[in-house]
């Protein structure tokens, strides 16, 4: 059964969608068979994988039913995605009258559990049906954040946000926990924020993860030629090999039962 994964923060600029590509594309390294579910309707992940939005089935239309999750599916070279596109942004006015408006992308993804060892969901920065929907829909979550101040800031947004989810709709939902995003560990205020973060991460009932993902050209030089991190001269890059790490880890404590 597959394993679904959120990667969540209510604040933009974290690299949400890096880690989503770059992890999904680190596990397929691993062997595991990945899905990448694109939630945001800014579509970069979508861009990323060089998929199409035109006249294809994307991400709305599954949750407004007017397509399968198996009809939007789309093979790239980067690896299999459920794309979005624009029409998403109207995704709560569309379902405003549903009475299972939260549970449209979990339903969907049923169909596929068996056929991927992981689905990577990319949620949008901004609280909504996609988001909600998203963190339903998930096992677990996990937090990319990047060491400044305004970061740490929009945490409590975020577990907020969750505290209500498990309430409501899913109380198995985990984080598995903060990914620092971009870290630098000479930057002194880098340094300032990581000594924080495992008292902010306890405090949302999670820890710091041990691996840190750290800037390199190679993520934007893939992102432009559209193709993965890990093809090509970018596959030698420092975030590659962060992000080797942090899929060996979560395959390795999925398979102790620790995640």
């Amino acid at each position: 059964m597959a394993k679904i994964i959120a990667i969540a923060n209510q604040k933009g600029g974290t690299g949400k969608t890096t880690t989503s590509t770059c992890l999904a594309g680190a596990l397929q390294l691993l062997g595991k068979k990945v899905l990448l579910v694109d939630c945001d309707a800014q579509c970069n992940a979508t861009d990323t994988y060089g998929a199409q939005t035109e006249d294809v089935c994307t991400l709305f239309d599954v949750m407004t039913r007017q397509g399968t999750v198996e009809e939007g599916i789309q093979h790239c070279e980067a690896g299999d995605i459920l794309p979005s596109d624009n029409a998403l942004k109207d995704i709560d006015e569309q379902l405003v009258r549903d009475m299972g408006k939260n549970f449209r992308l979990r339903e969907a993804l049923e169909s596929m559990s068996e056929q991927y060892n992981y689905i990577v969901l990319d949620t949008p920065p901004q609280l909504g049906l996609a988001l909600v929907n998203a963190l339903i829909a998930a096992n677990s979550i996990i937090v990319p954040i990047t060491a400044d101040r305004y970061a740490l800031a929009g945490l409590s947004q975020l577990s907020q946000t969750i505290g209500d989810v498990r309430r409501y709709f899913n109380p198995t939902l985990k984080i598995e926990g903060l990914l620092l995003n971009q870290y630098k560990s000479r930057e002194n205020l880098s340094k300032e924020v990581v000594e924080q973060l495992p008292v902010i991460a306890q405090s949302m009932g999670t820890t710091l993860l041990d691996v840190k993902i750290r800037p390199s050209m190679g993520v934007r030089k893939a992102q432009a030629e559209r193709h993965s991190l890990f093809s090509d001269d970018t596959a030698k890059s420092t975030s590659a090999e962060d992000f080797k790490a942090l899929a060996q880890k979560i395959v390795e404590e999925d398979k102790n039962g620790k995640l």
